[in-house]
């Protein structure tokens, strides 16, 4: 199953987390990056005003919605999103896949690593990375990263930075996969308030005219 779901110029993929995983387990086993990024409302609110970007992130291996808010907008009912990021944490942690951690500022990355314990244990990182210490150049977080054996670099810088990043920098990174959480992975209980609930039926209106536009225009 990936009848796809479009949103203005972001394509996004309709797998299913088991569907995902399979995808995800053949990409550590091929040469090259592959690139895996969670799309959230989030994630398209920044990317709204930027056609070009949503069409580069249209074009990554696997663009999976990480929020029910997004399904909900296509009309698919009983989706788990967090689930494929849990099983995906739990094969690295359980096949002792090399990590490296990737994270907009200390703060953000210590909620990585706290919310990775709490998924999956205690996995193999073998390196991080925080944008804000180590500044905007490219060139001293590859350094970084292709000065340890990486197989996976997990990310969870805002967007659209984390989108440019990988986009500008992929073909450099000797790693095998690219996970890119963005802000979902700490904002997983995000929705579970009264607020949360609120932005996101606001959300689902907004998105769900959008995706009905495009059909009506395809």
């Amino acid at each position: 199953m990936n009848e796809k779901i479009q949103i203005s110029d972001l394509t996004i993929d309709n797998y299913t987390a088991k569907e995902a995983m399979k995808r995800m387990v053949e990409y550590l086993n091929t040469d090259g990056l592959n690139v895996i990024e969670i799309v959230t409302v989030d994630t398209i609110g920044e990317l709204a005003n930027d056609e070009e970007l949503q069409k580069q992130v249209s074009q990554f291996d696997i663009t999976f919605a990480g929020d029910t808010t997004i399904f909900e907008a296509a009309g698919i009912q009983d989706a788990e999103p967090m689930l494929f990021i849990k099983m995906v944490l739990r094969f690295l942690h359980k096949y002792q896949v090399r990590v490296f951690l990737l994270a907009e500022d200390v703060s953000c990355m210590e909620k990585l690593q706290k919310q990775m314990e709490e998924v999956c244990g205690q996995a193999i990182v073998v390196g991080s990375a925080t944008i804000g210490e180590q500044g905007t150049s490219d060139d001293m977080i590859l350094n970084l990263v292709n000065g340890v054996e990486t197989d996976c670099i997990i990310s969870t810088l805002p967007s659209p930075m984390q989108e440019q990043f990988i986009i500008r920098t992929k073909s450099l990174l000797d790693a095998r996969l690219w996970l890119g959480l963005g802000n979902s992975f700490y904002k997983m209980r995000e929705g579970q308030s009264v607020l949360g609930k609120i932005k996101k039926l606001f959300a689902r209106q907004i998105l769900k005219k959008e995706i009905e536009k495009k059909g009506e225009n395809a």
